[in-house]
């Protein structure tokens, strides 16, 4: 099974003051990612063509951990 990541990266500019429990220039409905998913972005932005079993391994996390990461 092959997953197609496309990492869109758009300016976070809100002048609006955020709503309770949202960061400041995060929009209604998004998360901020976590740690591990911004290793796996940063790997995948130097390893394009790295499969989900392949970042698991180079990362020693589980298969299933990686796409709920991506999830």
């Amino acid at each position: 099974m092959q997953v197609k990541l496309e990492l869109k990266i758009v300016s976070a500019e809100n002048h609006t003051a955020p709503q309770r429990g949202q960061k400041e220039g995060q929009k209604e409905g998004q998360k901020e990612l976590s740690p591990r998913q911004l290793d796996i972005i940063h790997l995948l932005e130097n390893t394009p063509d790295a499969t989900m079993p392949k970042i698991a391994e180079v990362m020693a996390i589980t298969y299933r951990t990686v796409r709920r990461d991506m999830e």
